[in-house]
C-alpha cells in the first residue's frame, strides 16, 4: 500500500514528466475511481491545459493546472501512475488515462480501485475539508507531542489516523515504532518516547 514515502517518489516522477504539457485528452476509464466529479466535468477542466506544479500533502498528491485549479490523486491500496511513452500498451486496470498533446499518456492504473482523483480549487481548503492532520514530515517535534499528549488510544492506532498526522501507513507506522523502542500497543507516551518516536518519524 503505497504510504507517504511512495507517494513522494510519485510527486517527484511526476515533476521530472508530466509538466508543461498541454493535454490533448482525457479519458475516464472507469468512473469509480473519480471522487465527487463526472467524467464531463473532470474532461472539461483538464483538456488543453497543463500541469504547472506537483504538491504532496501526507498520502495525496495535487497537481496545480494552469487554469488555477487542482487535480486531487489518492492511490488508495494498489494506484500507479505511469507515464506511458508513445506506442506503450495501456496497463491492464487503467482507470484514468491522460493523453499529451505529444503523444506520451500518464495512466491511473488502480486495480482495486480504492484510489480516487478528483478536483479543488485549493489543497489548503481541501485538506481542511476532509479534517487532514499535518504532514508526518512536516510536524515538528513540539508540534507532534501537542498532537499525541494525554491520547488514550494505543499508539499506532494513534499513528494510523490520519486526522492526527497525515501520510503513516501500517508500515511505517510499525517501523518507526520497533527503532524507537515502543511497542505498537502502548498508551500515554511520556515525552521522551515521544520525542523519540518523532525523531524515527
Amino acid at each position: 500500500m503505497p504510504e507517504l514515502p511512495e507517494v513522494e517518489l510519485a510527486r517527484g516522477y511526476l515533476e521530472a514528466a508530466v509538466l508543461c504539457q498541454p493535454i490533448e485528452e482525457v479519458l475516464v476509464e472507469d468512473e469509480r475511481i473519480l471522487s465527487r466529479i463526472t467524467p464531463a466535468e473532470i474532461e472539461q477542466h483538464l483538456a488543453k491545459k497543463s500541469f504547472c506544479s506537483v504538491q504532496r500533502h501526507g498520502k495525496r498528491l495535487f497537481l496545480e493546472l494552469d487554469g488555477r485549479l487542482w487535480l486531487t490523486i489518492h492511490l488508495g491500496m494498489t494506484g500507479r501512475l505511469i507515464y506511458l511513452q508513445k506506442g506503450e500498451d495501456e496497463p491492464a486496470h487503467t482507470r484514468l488515462l491522460l493523453r499529451f498533446q505529444n503523444g506520451f499518456c500518464l495512466a491511473f492504473d488502480d486495480l482495486r480501485i480504492f484510489g480516487e482523483a478528483g478536483l479543488t480549487a485549493s489543497p489548503s481548503s481541501f485538506l481542511a475539508e476532509a479534517k487532514t492532520g499535518p504532514d508526518a514530515l512536516q510536524v515538528d517535534r513540539e508540534g507532534f507531542a501537542e498532537i499525541m499528549r494525554g491520547r488514550r488510544g494505543a499508539i499506532k492506532s494513534l499513528l494510523l489516523n490520519q486526522r492526527l498526522v497525515s501520510g503513516i501507513g501500517n508500515l511505517y507506522a510499525d517501523e518507526a515504532l520497533f527503532q524507537a523502542g515502543i511497542h505498537p500497543q502502548s498508551r500515554g507516551l511520556n515525552e521522551l518516547q515521544l520525542g523519540r518516536l518523532h525523531s524515527t518519524i
